[in-house]
């Protein structure tokens, strides 16, 4: 059983229940003077509240100080004596914290007290650290601890104080608090977030008693019925002013409310629409936007209304209005429909929900007439109406009226109830159908090694933008197609699976080299698509020719055979072809992002092979720093990969080099200049002879013939040949100093500049490999 310390009258309690050992100290009733600094103070009714409850006093001079910041041991003392009362030293001043030390300090016993009922535990170290502020997480944990308030149970990886967060938030703790864990508290805001969670908060009779002149005695609790209205707290009633009013701190159902109810204010403010041109027919157009935001309490907003300010209402139909619900910025939630009256549009009974603090953005949509050729089409609010919004606080059920326009006259002294920001007409552009933009991807694409048989890497990439609808693209074709591509083949980027097939006999008149889409594809409205092209091969013994370039084009020409094909989804009309006028009504436009003259999209020159190198890599064992050593020294190898593939008309074709350039850079060193071999690491006794530039410095080492050679160099299909480059050294070090040899095969993967590598596929020889790689080096070899 605990001990707890209570101030009581002399009266005498009916002993109505269980005995409890309580300590009750004899006081008088303590008669406080009002507090002189809380006049104008925003949360002045908490801390009368607190005061009239006896739980604060105020400073010697009569002020409160609500700004000043609270501590560790201020705060607990007077949520201790919000939830228990009298009974807040039940704990005694046992020093039950590390830092409980030396002399004795006030607020030990409370410490105490929260510690044994659970409400605090202190710091890891065990100490409580009285004289630290407190911050908002630390105050929301004593506090739900004290009043006993249900948690939801911790969740793995979160913070300790989340849970305490979460259980503010319903409480609505973060209209008045910044949600910030570590926020600093002050006495005022101590007050209201008392009186914001306390369930209930207990009266005190007199002044807190000290530690001297107590007495235990043996005293029952009293069993009371909770009777609202009649001046005396009891049971689970948070408060019982003697009435049974509202706005007056107690509720009529004897509920605390922290702040009397304010009556609710609203701001609205217009935004930019995106939709700047649209087709005839188009459904799900926004015409105009605005966020809306509460303030004080939550608002309804019952009624809008809108005119026409450019062309007419009648240009569109199915007006409705369109909300976000989820808080995610994006409209999504269907709230009201309204039919024109002439020019103006009158939403009425809505009851759109407008929090304290939170804005909600509302757009205006509606469906452009399928019959209307071009124009213009603007909405407003109409502020010709002194009523054009019209709302109701959530609370008290107030009318929110006094429309104030760009916040004229709106001020500190002069609140205004409802403001409303706006901006300048928004015209929609109504064209009879939408226009297409095709032009080349920024992307650049270089020119690559393309092996027979198989699917190619990107060959053209394109961008398609639409503007004032939908826009179904039918027919996409594209020139160049040499003899050795079965099929093109059509992906929206990002996306594995092609959407369309390309062969000439899908083009309306087959013209050699010209290949047309087979399927369909949606150009959403003011959106862009990138559309890749890619090519099937056909394998040598099916048409594929070594050598063979490819350069896919999208012609500009804009009569005859076209390159594009395509209808406006809404208007269900042809796009026509540009007519280089430099304006667009429902045309196609080629090789630009806006209406001019159409110019041609090039790809890349490719070259078809029968046989490829794919990757050359160093595979040298010895690790990078190896010492140089006099005499002969194998110093470099690499390995040379040959890509798998299907052409096997006279057998399988295989990849074999005839020429390697190497750079070795041989600082500090020298070599006898006749000395370099290369050789084949499965037959290192069959060697080429190599020519080279010099002993020292930067050597050029010219390994050619090697395909008339003895020394295989022939890597075939899926396979690789590791060559290695042999020389002999003849000083290490010249001089005092670092010595360095490294070798390294240059300029690769470029078709602009060739000689490091000549190779061939069995048909073509070429030059320059596609390996994606600009250089490849052997070990870095040292000596210091």
């Amino acid at each position: 059983m605990y001990t707890f310390l209570v101030k009581a009258k002399s009266s005498v309690f009916n002993l109505l229940s269980s005995i409890a050992l309580v300590i009750v100290l004899l006081a008088p009733n303590t008669v406080h003077a009002a507090l002189t600094d809380i006049e104008h103070y925003e949360f002045k009714s908490s801390v009368e509240l607190l005061e009239a409850r006896g739980i604060v006093n105020g400073y010697p001079d009569g002020s409160f100080r609500p700004y000043k910041a609270i501590n560790r041991a201020e705060f607990l003392k007077l949520l201790m004596l919000s939830v228990y009362g009298a009974q807040a030293y039940q704990g005694g001043s046992g020093r039950c914290f590390t830092d409980f030390k030396e002399n004795y300090e006030w607020y030990w016993a409370y410490a105490c007290t929260a510690k044994m009922l659970g409400v605090i535990h202190g710091h890891p170290d065990g100490s409580f650290r009285g004289e630290d502020t407190i911050i908002l997480a630390e105050a929301l944990k004593m506090s739900f601890e004290a009043w006993k308030v249900t948690l939801s149970a911790d969740k793995p990886n979160t913070p300790w104080y989340q849970r305490y967060m979460d259980a503010a938030a319903p409480l609505g703790i973060f209209r008045r608090f910044p949600f910030t864990p570590d926020y600093q508290l002050t006495r005022g805001e101590m007050a209201l977030l008392l009186t914001m969670i306390g369930e209930p908060i207990a009266s005190l009779t007199g002044d807190v008693p000290n530690q001297e002149g107590i007495q235990h005695v043996q005293v029952a609790l009293p069993t009371r019925i909770s009777v609202c209205g009649n001046g005396v707290r009891e049971g689970t009633e948070q408060c019982d002013d003697g009435n049974t009013a509202d706005g007056d701190g107690c509720s009529r159902i004897c509920i605390l409310v922290a702040e009397p109810i304010r009556h609710g204010a609203l701001r609205l403010e217009q935004q930019p629409i995106s939709s700047n041109a649209q087709a005839s027919g188009n459904l799900d157009v926004p015409l105009f936007k605005f966020t809306a935001i509460a303030g004080r309490q939550d608002v309804y907003i019952t009624t809008l209304k809108f005119k026409s300010t450019v062309g007419s209402l009648e240009f569109a139909e199915h007006y409705r209005l369109i909300i976000d619900s989820d808080g995610d910025g994006i409209v999504e939630t269907l709230f009201g429909r309204a039919t024109p009256s002439g020019e103006t549009l009158t939403f009425a009974n809505l009851n759109i929900l407008v929090k304290d603090g939170a804005y909600i953005a509302i757009e205006l949509w509606s469906d452009i007439d399928t019959s209307l050729s071009a124009s213009s089409i603007a909405v407003g609010f109409d502020i010709t109406q002194p009523d054009f919004v019209e709302g109701v606080d959530k609370i008290d059920g107030e009318d929110v009226t006094g429309i104030k326009l760009n916040d004229a006259d709106c001020t500190l002294e002069s609140i205004c109830w409802v403001s409303v920001i706006t901006d300048n007409d928004q015209a929609v552009i109504i064209r009879t159908q939408g226009n297409l933009f095709v032009s080349k991807d920024s992307v650049p694409l270089g020119s690559r090694q393309i092996i027979a048989s198989t699917q190619t890497p990107s060959l053209l990439l394109l961008q398609f933008r639409s503007d004032a609808e939908d826009v179904k693209v039918k027919n996409i074709a594209i020139e160049g197609v040499p003899s050795s591509i079965d099929r093109l083949l059509f992906f929206e980027s990002n996306n594995s699976s092609p959407f369309a097939t390309g062969r000439g006999v899908n083009c309306g008149t087959v013209v050699t080299g010209r290949f047309c889409s087979d399927s369909d594809v949606i150009i959403p409205q003011n959106g862009e698509k990138n559309i890749v092209v890619k090519a099937v091969i056909k394998s040598d013994d099916t048409g594929a020719v070594s050598g063979e370039t490819v350069t896919l084009v999208m012609s500009a020409i804009t009569s005859g055979n076209v390159a594009i094909s395509a209808e406006g989804y809404y208007s269900g009309q042809q796009l026509l072809q540009n007519d280089n006028n430099a304006s667009g009504d429902g045309e196609v436009f080629i090789g630009t992002q806006s209406p001019a003259v159409n110019s041609a999209i090039t790809g890349a020159t490719n070259t078809i092979v029968l046989a490829k190198i794919i990757d050359i890599t160093n595979t040298n064992t010895d690790p990078d720093n190896s010492l140089i050593t006099t005499g002969g020294m194998t110093f470099a190898k690499f390995a040379f990969f040959a890509a798998d593939h299907e052409n096997s008309s006279g057998g399988y074709n295989a990849v074999e080099i005839s020429k390697l350039v190497f750079t070795v850079s041989a600082v500090n060193m020298t070599f006898d200049v006749g000395s370099f071999y290369l050789f084949n690491t499965q037959n290192s006794g069959t060697i080429a002879a190599c020519t080279a530039s010099g002993v020292t410095g930067t050597i050029t080492v010219t390994c050619d013939n090697l395909d008339t050679s003895a020394m295989s160099s022939i890597a075939s299909r899926g396979d690789s040949v590791e060559l290695a480059l042999h020389g002999t050294v003849t000083v290490s070090q010249v001089s005092p100093g670092v010595s360095i040899l490294q070798a390294t095969l240059p300029n690769l993967s470029n078709p602009g500049v060739t000689g490091t590598i000549t190779w061939t596929d069995g048909q073509t020889t070429l030059g320059w490999v596609d390996i994606g790689k600009t250089s490849v080096k052997s070990t870095n070899y040292r000596l210091n």
